[in-house]
Parts: structure tokens; sequence; C-alpha cells
């Protein structure tokens, strides 16, 4: 790698590292409250449909087998996208 790709990286890698823990610490980034930043692509582009979705749902409730009365927690569920496909498949569910 040349030095100024490796340079390149290492400032992407600070900058991101420095983002992340401003956005745990609850401070803005860029003058912008972290997810406040990204709050409204997120949840239309969670709306539309994701590739990644459409690969892990399917992987998620096939490792899941038959769920149907079991209780479940979906923890860090997000916008609820596989809480609502594990309560297609009978589960009683929680998402948080």
């Amino acid at each position: 790698m040349m030095a100024e790709d490796e340079e390149s990286l290492h400032d992407a890698i600070s900058t991101a590292e420095r983002d992340h823990d401003d956005a745990e610490s609850g401070r803005s980034v860029e003058g912008v409250p972290a997810y406040d930043a990204i709050a409204e692509w997120y949840d239309s582009s969670m709306q539309t449909g994701s590739p990644v979705h459409a690969l892990a749902v399917p992987a998620m409730l096939s490792l899941c087998g038959d769920l149907a009365g079991r209780r479940v927690c979906d923890l860090a569920c997000g916008q609820g996208i596989l809480t609502r496909e594990l309560a297609r498949t009978g589960a009683s569910i929680v998402g948080i």
C-alpha cells in the first residue's frame, strides 16, 4: 500500500472513530445530532427494503426453526423488519 493510501485510510478510520464516539455520547457530528443526521434516510431505506434484509431475514427465519407459540425478544430490532417476520411465524414477540 502506498504511503498516501495508508494516510487516507488512517484519516478515515480516525474520523469514523471520532464520529462513532460522538454518536454514542449523544454529541453532534458537524453540528447535527448524530442520529438526526441520518434518521430520515434510514427510515426511508428501511421502508423500501434493502438487499441486506432480503438476504438476512430468510436466513434468520431458517436458523430459528419453528417459532409458533414461542416467546421471542428481538433485541435491537430497529425498524422491526425481522420482528414483524418473526410474528408472522406465530411467535409471541417483543421488539426492543
